[in-house]
C-alpha cells in the first residue's frame, strides 16, 4: 500500500543514517492522508514536529486524514497547536476542518471563524458545511448555504446542491426537493444520479408517486438525456409511493 511504502522510505533513509527533511515526511503524511490512515498520519505530524519541524503543507495533510475520518477534535486540536508553530492556516486548512467537523454547528462556526483570520470562504467550505446541515436534519441552513453560494459570486457545486436536495429528503419536504432540482439545470448544473434519487424518495415520502414516476419517465428532455432511469434505487423508491 501506498502509505506503507512512504514510511519505510522514512525507515531505510533512517538505516543509512539519513534524516529525513520535512519533505520526505509530508510525502509520508500525504500518503498516510490519501489512504484513509489517519492515526499513522498524526504520529507521523508528531514526528516532523521534533525533528523536521512540521510546515503547513504537513498540517493540512493531517487534518485532511482526520475529515475524511471525522476526527473533529483531534483537527480542532490540531488547528489551536498551527499558532504555536507560527503557521497560518489556509484555506485548504479550513476546508479540512470543516469537513470534521461532528455537527452543523461546528461546522458553521469554522465558516464564521475563517473570516476574522482572511480567509475566505470557498465553494468546497460551503459544500462541506451543507453536507454537516445535511446529515443534521437542518434543511433550512443547508439552503440558505446553498443560496449564500450564489450571492457571493462562488461556482455552483452539484456536491453541495445534492447535499441540500437530501436533507429535504430527509425530512419529507418533497416540494424543496422537486424544486431544488429544477435549480439545478438553471444554474448550469446537471443533475446525477444522486439528485435524482434523493429527489424521488422525497416523492416517495411524501406520497407523490407521479413525482416519483416523473423523475423515472424523464419527461424533461434534460433529466431524459442523463439516462440514469435504469438506477435500481430510483426505481425501488417510486414502486414504493406507488404502493
Amino acid at each position: 500500500q501506498q502509505w506503507r511504502h512512504g514510511l519505510q522510505l522514512l525507515l531505510d533513509a533512517r538505516k543509512l543514517s539519513f534524516c529525513p527533511d520535512i519533505i520526505s515526511y509530508n510525502a509520508a503524511i500525504s500518503a498516510c492522508e490519501k489512504c484513509g490512515q489517519w492515526q499513522q498520519a498524526l504520529a507521523l505530524l508528531a514526528e516532523a514536529q521534533a525533528a523536521a519541524g512540521p510546515d503547513i503543507v504537513s498540517f493540512n495533510s493531517a487534518l485532511s486524514a482526520c475529515g475524511a475520518a471525522r476526527q473533529w477534535q483531534r483537527a480542532v486540536a490540531m488547528l489551536a497547536e498551527m499558532p504555536k508553530l507560527h503557521l497560518e492556516p489556509s484555506i485548504v486548512t479550513l476546508n479540512a476542518a470543516i469537513s470534521a467537523a461532528a455537527t452543523w454547528q461546528s461546522a458553521l462556526g469554522l465558516v464564521s471563524d475563517g473570516r476574522p483570520r482572511g480567509l475566505n470562504p470557498d465553494e468546497v467550505s460551503f459544500a462541506a458545511a451543507v453536507s454537516a446541515c445535511e446529515k443534521g436534519l437542518e434543511w433550512r441552513r443547508a439552503l440558505s448555504l446553498f443560496r449564500e453560494m450564489s450571492s457571493r459570486s462562488l461556482p455552483p457545486s452539484l456536491f453541495a446542491a445534492n447535499a441540500a436536495i437530501s436533507a429535504f429528503e430527509k425530512v419529507e419536504r418533497w416540494r424543496g426537493a422537486l424544486s431544488l432540482l429544477a435549480t439545478l439545470q438553471r444554474m448550469g448544473l446537471q443533475p446525477d444520479h444522486v439528485s435524482l434519487n434523493s429527489a424521488a424518495s422525497a416523492c416517495e415520502k411524501g406520497s407523490r408517486w407521479q413525482g416519483a414516476l416523473m423523475l423515472l419517465v424523464g419527461r424533461d428532455s434534460q433529466l431524459q438525456r442523463l439516462a440514469l432511469v435504469r438506477d435500481l434505487v430510483a426505481y425501488n423508491v417510486a414502486l414504493l409511493a406507488c404502493m
